[in-house]
Formats: structure tokens, sequence, C-alpha cells
């Protein structure tokens, strides 16, 4: 009687945990196509390189529909308890960061790309990427094509697909919102799965990031220069990389004496305080191990989006540089 009990409990704690499975943030956004296509994009200066960009900002502001397409798709993911993230609020939190920009190009310094901005502020985990083109004929309308991609925001990765078509109905009587809701409705389900089993086998096998180290041209030391025990820097920094990483899973990193690149670092979602962790975080131990620990003085760690760290080290403290 008292193995059937312990059984019991066993089931019933596993299927609460189940049933308590974190579940990936999701920033719902327009695709780049559809900005394309209906004309809402900028122009960002990428270190005197013109690149074209999504202007999510103006299409909010002009669309007179996209805040009810981006809230009806909201409430399905909300359905299923997916925690979400409004690109909207978002967007009018990057304001400030505006004023910011100012003074670095007035000092010089490198613009960040106002995408990754997007990125590191929201913290979605996936970004759920939505196309769809109306068409009308008379007084009905339908969604002749969608589209939804699901992207891991740090990576990059597709995590999720599905397209298809709508049926027709009265313009009057049915929003442009509640046409496409209609027509994904018998694609969420699959499509939702899909985002959680990436994130399922993210948990258990860790989150990809890319840790990029770079030393100053005069300093007087690089990577190959010993520290502790007779070590190399380049060798001690992958020694940390091998111990923090889920299951010690990382790419053979790309190293010379003043450059060094390390890809497919698997880190786990959440730190020892449960809170969720991204490349920057990650790495504060290794930026503290090398100022504390080996005393290099200049330790400065920048972040590209979620999934990238940039950390340069010279003599000169970040402040002072």
């Amino acid at each position: 009687m008292k193995k059937l009990a312990l059984v019991f409990n066993f089931l019933l704690l596993a299927s609460l945990a189940f049933g308590q499975a974190k579940k990936p943030t999701i920033m719902i956004m327009p695709s780049d196509d559809w900005c394309v296509e209906n004309r809402y994009v900028m122009q960002f200066d990428n270190q005197g390189v013109p690149e074209t960009r999504s202007d999510f900002e103006a299409a909010f502001l002009t669309y007179p529909n996209l805040n009810s397409v981006i809230g009806k798709i909201d409430a399905e993911m909300r359905k299923d308890a997916f925690p979400t993230v409004l690109m909207i609020n978002e967007l009018k939190n990057l304001k400030q960061q505006r004023a910011e920009d100012a003074v670095r190009k007035a000092k010089g310094q490198i613009i960040i790309d106002p995408i990754q901005k997007l990125r590191e502020g929201a913290k979605a985990d996936f970004e759920f990427k939505v196309y769809w083109k109306v068409v009308k004929q008379g007084p009905r309308h339908r969604i002749e094509s969608f589209r939804l991609q699901g992207i891991d925001t740090y990576t990059g990765k597709a995590v999720g697909y599905a397209e298809g078509a709508g049926d027709w109905a009265s313009a009057s009587e049915v929003s442009e919102g509640d046409l496409l809701r209609e027509a994904i409705q018998s694609k969420m389900d699959g499509f939702k799965s899909e985002l959680q089993t990436t994130f399922n086998t993210m948990f258990q096998q860790g989150r990809e990031v890319v840790v990029s180290i770079a030393t100053a041209p005069d300093w007087e030391k690089n990577l190959n220069s010993t520290f502790a025990d007779g070590d190399e820097l380049n060798e001690i920094i992958e020694t940390w990389i091998a111990a923090n990483t889920k299951e010690h899973r990382y790419g053979s990193p790309e190293t010379n004496k003043n450059n060094m690149l390390a890809k497919g670092c698997m880190i786990p979602l959440f730190n020892e305080n449960n809170m969720p962790i991204d490349a920057k975080g990650w790495v504060k131990p290794l930026k503290k191990y090398l100022l504390n620990d080996l005393k290099i003085p200049g330790v400065c760690v920048y972040p590209v989006g979620l999934g990238k760290v940039e950390i340069f080290l010279s003599g000169v403290p970040c402040d002072q540089q």
C-alpha cells in the first residue's frame, strides 16, 4: 500500500511539474516583408553603411488596423498561457534612447541597431512574425495569404512556421483583425506546439549564444599572454566557458592573439534565482573573474541583442575610455 501511495505521489508531482512547465515569452510583430510591402521602412547608418530596417513605429502610428491585428493574435497566444510582450509598449520605451543615440553620435561612438535595442528591451524568447495580405471584392474581403514565423530572438533561427489563407467575409461585419484571427485559427495549435517543443529542448540542452573577445592593440598583453599557473589567456577563458555552459557544450573557439570567437555556447535559460538570463547576464561572472582575479584593468562588455556579447580587454578601465 505504501508503494502504491509513493507511486501515486510521484505521478501527481510529475503531472503538476508538467502543468507548470515554463513557456517562452513571445513578442508579436509584423514581418519585414509586410513592412516593405506597405512601405514602412527606414534607413539605418550601420557604421557608415546604409541599411534598410522595418519602421515598426510608423506602422503602428499610421496603419489603422495594426493594433487590432496584433491584439487579436496576442489574445490567441495568451489563451494557452504564453506570456507576451506588447511591441507597441517597447517602441515607446525606445524614445528615450534616441536622445542617448544623439549623444553617442556627437561623441563619435557606435550607434546600436534599433532592432537590437528593441530586442534587448523586450527580452522575448521568440519573435512571432506575421505576414498577411487582404483582398477585397465589393463589400467582402478575405485573407488571400498569411504566414506565421517563429524566430529565436537570440540566434535568428526559425522555431515555428505556418501558412494558409482565409474565407470571404463581410467587410462591414468582420474587422481585419478578426478576419486574420479566423484565418489562422486552424494553424495555431500546431504553431504553438512547435514553439513549446523548441523551448522545452532549450530548457534541457541550453540556449545558443555567441561570445566575441578582442584585445586593445596598444595593450601590453593579448590572448596569448600567460596568467595564472602559466596558462594563456585564451585557454583560461575557454576553460571558464566549458565550465559554465550547459553540459559543457560549446563550439571550438576561433582564436588568434587579438581575437577570440566562441559560437554555439549553450547557456541555461534561467539563473540560480530562476530569472531569465541572456548572453550579457551569463558573462557577468567572467567579467568579475577577469577584473578581480586576473587583474585586467579594462573589461568592457557590449551586448549585441540578447544572444551575443562583445568583450573588449585593455589596460584602461572602461569608464576612462
